[in-house]
């Protein structure tokens, strides 16, 4: 009689194509620094410091500092609202339901 063992478990094998794992990488990496030089240029506009790469972006992007001001504003005011809703909202619901029971 043969004695018990632990099985042998086979090793995983990865089938990863490496020009498509490139290509990805490249990309997030492009993408981590487009976000880095939007959040850097909003936020030297926010604070009202312009810098040369700051207006360098700004003028590719035809764009100037009180378009993003006006943009800042409007998610703003978006905000609040939205906030406002949510609050009058639970604030009725709290109430209709302990109206029911």
């Amino acid at each position: 009689m043969d004695k018990s063992r632990q099985r042998k478990h086979q090793a995983l094998k990865s089938n990863l194509n490496f020009v498509r794992e490139t290509f990805v990488l490249i990309c997030s990496i492009a993408l981590w620094l487009y976000s880095a030089v939007v959040l850097y240029t909003f936020i030297t506009v926010f604070l009202s410091m312009p810098t040369y790469v700051n207006q360098l972006v700004l003028t590719v992007l035809k764009v100037n500092f009180t378009d993003i001001i006006n943009v800042f504003s409007v998610i703003g005011i978006i905000s609040v609202i939205t906030v406002l809703y949510l609050i009058i909202n639970y604030q009725f619901n709290k109430y209709e339901v302990n109206k029911g029971a």
